[in-house]
């Protein structure tokens, strides 16, 4: 049976900042939802190399569009329009407009005519994204800065958080790091490369995409890095034509699938697999642990 895809907009109560979603609908209704929150630039339309898998696995995907930090802004001139968006997108009323839209969207579960009648009222929730959107769903899964008021008591669905490109920008910044990723008592995976850089020349590095996975307390936390992997290959866009897929482009789904299961469908294999098997296909320099 072919895929089935649904796109909707999403209003705002108060005139606007509309979001438009794409639904990826489970081959049967189930009870598992994941929400993706797409890097900058991108669209309802990113990761979808990878959530097209989980959905084929029987989990409901939603993509969410983010007004402001989407490819509406790129222009002609996207090098410089992705620079000016770097300095905007980490200030404060960017993140609490990305924080708020996942908020919205998770309000929006429990009967809203935008959502489809197959991804209502889930009993569990995982959050996923790459780069930009990765640090929009560490703030809703708990992550707390002093610079951002705190964010309303975590949703009890929410089951899992899987990072692509994870980032902890101003690290030396209060609370500090601990502080900061101490809410993370949930399951996590955070997955990056050797070569994840960020946009600008002082902007992250590989090493700062580790620093979240270090910071948060023991207790189903994952990373899996990838040697030579880069930052516009972890975002799940299909390959320009002519150009190859990413060499650990299966090797991520499986892992990927595997957290999911574990994680959102509670099964002993798929979790005994993701620490104990993943490590045996991975390339002799990817490196995996776990805590």
């Amino acid at each position: 049976m072919s895929a089935i895809i649904h796109y909707s907009t999403l209003p705002d109560p108060e005139g606007g900042r509309a979001l438009l979603l794409k639904h990826y609908l489970p081959p049967t209704p189930g009870a598992s939802l994941i929400l993706f929150s797409h890097g900058l630039g991108g669209s309802r339309e990113s990761g979808q190399d990878w959530i097209q898998p989980w959905q084929a696995l029987g989990f409901g995907v939603i993509a969410i569009q983010h007004p402001g930090t989407d490819i509406r802004e790129l222009g002609d001139n996207i090098p410089y329009a992705l620079l000016r968006m770097v300095r905007h997108a980490f200030q404060r009323e960017s993140l609490l407009e990305r924080r708020a839209d996942v908020l919205r969207v998770i309000a929006a579960l429990d009967g809203h005519p935008a959502i489809p009648a197959a991804l209502q009222r889930p009993h569990n929730i995982g959050l996923c994204g790459h780069s930009f959107g990765a640090v929009t769903m560490q703030l809703v899964a708990g992550e707390a800065r002093d610079s951002l008021p705190p964010a309303p008591p975590r949703d009890a669905r929410i089951r899992a958080l899987l990072t692509l490109s994870p980032s902890a920008r101003e690290p030396e910044q209060p609370p500090g790091l601990a502080a900061r990723f101490a809410a993370f008592d949930l399951p996590v995976l955070g997955i990056t490369g050797t070569r994840d850089q960020g946009l600008g020349r002082s902007d992250i590095t590989p090493d700062n995409r580790l620093l979240p996975y270090q910071a948060m307390p023991p207790g189903d936390k994952y990373l899996l890095v990838y040697d030579g992997a880069q930052h516009r290959e972890l975002a799940g866009e299909p390959p320009d034509a002519g150009r190859p897929s990413p060499r650990f482009r299966d090797s991520l789904r499986a892992a990927s699938a595997a957290f999911w299961q574990a994680s959102l469908h509670h099964n002993p294999a798929a979790r005994r697999w993701l620490r104990h098997g993943l490590a045996s296909t991975l390339h002799a320099q990817d490196h995996l642990e776990y805590k």
